[in-house]
């Protein structure tokens, strides 16, 4: 069970890592918009996927608020739902997806996997607005410079989500000071 979990917790930190990597590697390495890889974009976003999904399961075990833990489940239930449909397209298209951590990926996962309580749902939430800005970053991006036209629509189809999820998680996290992530009960 520490096992497994420890492994959720190193998967869900690779999000952040990959979509940092992805919204300023091909800048810093001076390419154009037009040089927009396709592999590129699908290695990144089976990335981001299976982080949040894994993060998502973490933070449901482990979150103190329970709006946390909503927000959670939801990105486990969204971020599944987009995992498989672009599985279907690059097995489609002969792409290949991203499989294993990175040494970064393994410095942020040891991270959270001390954390618990509010200490985690902080952590959490601030990850996520994060990671959700770096994705809506680079699913734009994708939306608008992928050459082929069925992950353009994907990246398209996917993104008004993807901003939703970030809209949510700079709510909660704003919340961190007050009552949502403090651990605390809202009066409705």
């Amino acid at each position: 069970m520490s096992r497994a979990l420890s492994l959720s917790v190193a998967c869900a930190t690779l999000m952040g890592v990959c979509l940092a990597q992805a919204s300023r590697g091909d800048d810093k390495k001076g390419k154009s918009e037009e040089q927009f890889s396709d592999q590129h974009f699908v290695k990144k976003a089976s990335c981001a996927d299976l982080a949040e999904v894994n993060l998502g399961r973490l933070a449901m075990q482990r979150a103190s608020n329970p709006e946390v833990r909503n927000f959670a489940q939801r990105m486990v239930q969204d971020h599944t739902n987009s995992s498989a449909e672009l599985m279907q397209l690059a097995n489609r298209k002969n792409w290949s997806l991203e499989q294993k951590m990175g040494e970064e990926h393994q410095k942020m996962f040891d991270k959270m996997g001390t954390l618990q309580g509010q200490d985690f749902d902080r952590a959490f939430m601030r990850h996520a607005v994060h990671d959700h800005e770096e994705a809506v970053q680079l699913f734009t991006r994708a939306s608008k410079h992928c050459q082929d036209q069925d992950l353009k629509a994907f990246a398209a189809k996917t993104l008004p989500v993807i901003q939703q999820h970030f809209d949510m998680a700079k709510r909660l996290a704003g919340q961190e000071q007050g009552s949502a992530v403090s651990g605390k009960t809202e009066k409705r």
